[in-house]
């Protein structure tokens, strides 16, 4: 019985080592000076303003994604308010419909609390990710956080736009620096 389970070990062994091999010489000949993969991200250097009850662009833009491309990614950002009595919104927007944009959002309002939600979107323009949410105190950071997968069909290249917005014009919602997209593919 040993003798088998050394037969089988080995053959094992041998065809993980001829899978990774191929995978290599694959690798090594499609490879053409761009990276299999890549990391892309964009910051917020300094505090971004949104005093609109309209989406209004958070400046987090991140670049096109290629047409039949899957890619993961995440935004954190840290927001407040002046007063912390109008409710604050995010969306995404993209350049072009994607085939499928999947969101998933926590949006914190307390030290121990935050809105949930997952969004599926399948547009152009800016659309609510998430619940709107009431931050506890004023001027406190709160973070909110999104995770996505943006899956672009065979004719349509897109970027992603992170918006933002208040129901309160006059309770601005306020992006801190620090405030980052990034996505890999």
């Amino acid at each position: 019985m040993k003798h088998y389970m050394r037969i089988a070990l080995r053959y094992a062994l041998l065809g993980l080592f001829g899978v990774l091999s191929f995978a290599q010489q694959q690798v090594a000949a499609t490879n053409t000076g761009t990276p299999v993969y890549a990391l892309t991200s964009d910051v917020i250097t300094s505090s971004i303003t949104i005093a609109s009850t309209s989406f209004t662009n958070s400046t987090l833009t991140l670049p096109t994604t290629p047409t039949n491309t899957t890619v993961h990614g995440k935004c954190h950002l840290v927001y407040q308010q002046a007063t912390a009595v109008a409710t604050v919104s995010f969306g995404f927007g993209l350049s072009n419909a994607p085939t499928e944009l999947y969101v998933t959002s926590s949006i914190g309002t307390s030290a121990t609390s935050a809105t949930t939600a997952y969004t599926a979107i399948t547009t152009v323009g800016p659309t609510i990710v998430g619940a709107a949410a009431t931050p506890g105190a004023a001027a406190t950071n709160y973070a909110a956080d999104f995770d996505f997968v943006l899956v672009t069909g065979s004719t349509n290249p897109a970027a992603l736009t992170l918006y933002g917005l208040t129901s309160n014009a006059a309770d601005a919602l306020v992006l801190e620096p620090g405030s980052s997209c990034s996505y890999q593919w």
